[in-house]
């Protein structure tokens, strides 16, 4: 599998004040255009599938501080991760004689989400700080394996993957009907969810001495998900 992608963004950046409190943020647009050459063996038969899809992934950043120590964070975005490069060959077996396929499916769309976030900060000492974030991550489309119905024609693939002695190949028609069994591009689903961080170095309440040296990081997330 062969990917190759382009992309370029626009952001414009902005500060002020509301209600006597500083505030700063920015907002923006990427693109991002794919183009994806798969190529696999499908009985016997080097077969390669081309495609390419587009992008467009605004985003809003803001952060307002209350106080000198104290930062609200929001955010919202959409977002997108590639399949799996090894799901993506159209590599497989075809069986001419009852009209089934076995093969990667080259046309998995990418993960696509819309986030968002909002979180607040607490600098409580010199380096320190105490966090909390909630998060909802509504996500379009996850793949899953899966057989359905598709003509040859909708497969994408060339006549000539077909065993040249089966029936399939020798009363060839791309309207024909096989059972496919491949990843599919499956229904969406909603994370919820919380963080909890704490940055803490010992210099913030211990004197000089070997412990002050040290600190503490930890953090812990709490998610619900749902999906049919």
């Amino acid at each position: 599998v062969r990917e190759e992608t382009k992309g370029g963004y626009l952001e414009f950046g902005f500060k002020g004040k509301v209600a006597g409190m500083e505030l700063a943020g920015n907002a923006g647009i990427r693109y991002a255009h794919t183009d994806q050459s798969s190529t696999g063996i499908l009985s016997g038969t080097k077969v390669t599938v081309k495609r390419s899809y587009d992008d467009w992934l605004p985003s809003f950043n803001i952060a307002l501080y209350p106080a000198r120590d104290v930062i609200v964070r929001g955010a919202v975005a959409k977002v997108m991760t590639r399949p799996t490069l090894g799901n993506l060959s159209p590599g497989g077996t075809i069986d001419g004689f009852n009209f089934r396929i076995t093969y990667g499916n080259p046309f998995l769309e990418p993960y696509r989400a819309t986030n968002f976030d909002l979180g607040v900060e607490w600098y409580f000492a010199p380096s320190a700080v105490l966090s909390v974030a909630g998060f909802v991550k509504k996500v379009e489309s996850f793949p899953i394996s899966q057989a359905y119905s598709a003509t040859f024609a909708q497969t994408g693939l060339p006549k000539e993957a077909l065993p040249p002695s089966s029936p399939a190949f020798l009363n060839f028609d791309p309207n024909q009907l096989y059972t496919v069994t491949a990843n599919v591009n499956g229904a969406g689903a909603t994370l919820k969810g919380v963080e909890l961080a704490l940055q803490l170095p010992f210099k913030a309440f211990l004197a000089d001495g070997v412990l002050s040296n040290f600190g503490l990081l930890a953090n812990a997330t709490f998610i619900k998900s749902d999906a049919d």
